[in-house]
């Protein structure tokens, strides 16, 4: 990859990392706001946590490794910057008590749905085994955590 190829994607990847400690930290506070589902939040919690852990590895790898890498699926930053805000917004709203636990849920499921959940190890293409493994373990939890929402929503509808 050129240096600007490798720059931008660095940018990128520490984006999706705050990313996913946005999302752990909208979890944390729906646990907070609803104790009796306490133990359901803080396994997605630990999960967005450990997937920004993930990506930070995923990075270093990129780094690391920039001749197996080429750019793949273009991410503007500037729209996972808004898609952060939105999160954090809505963060605020659930630990201010203006978020009813059927809305939290939906916007739950919708995170988990997103483009920047399930695309995002497409910014680049490689054929580097522990990459690929790492990318693929988060697409994977976050399949678990879309099944695990909808139930949720299920339960309460």
């Amino acid at each position: 990859m050129i240096q600007n190829d490798i720059k931008s994607i660095m940018e990128l990847l520490s984006i999706l990392t705050k990313t996913e400690s946005a999302i752990a930290d909208f979890y944390d506070a729906c646990g907070q706001m609803w104790p009796e589902e306490r133990e359901f939040w803080e396994s997605l919690v630990r999960d967005e946590r450990r997937h920004a852990d993930v990506m930070q590895r995923m990075a270093n790898i990129i780094y690391k490794k920039q001749n197996v890498f080429r750019v793949g699926r273009k991410i503007n930053p500037i729209a996972v910057k808004t898609f952060n805000r939105s999160i954090e917004e809505n963060r605020e709203r659930c630990l201010n008590g203006n978020l009813p636990r059927e809305r939290m849920l939906f916007i739950a499921r919708d995170i988990e749905r997103s483009l920047i959940e399930e695309k995002f190890h497409e910014i680049v293409t490689t054929d580097d085994l522990e990459y690929k493994s790492l990318a693929k373990a988060i697409v994977e939890e976050t399949g678990i955590h879309k099944n695990m929402i909808d139930k949720k929503i299920k339960e309460h509808t």
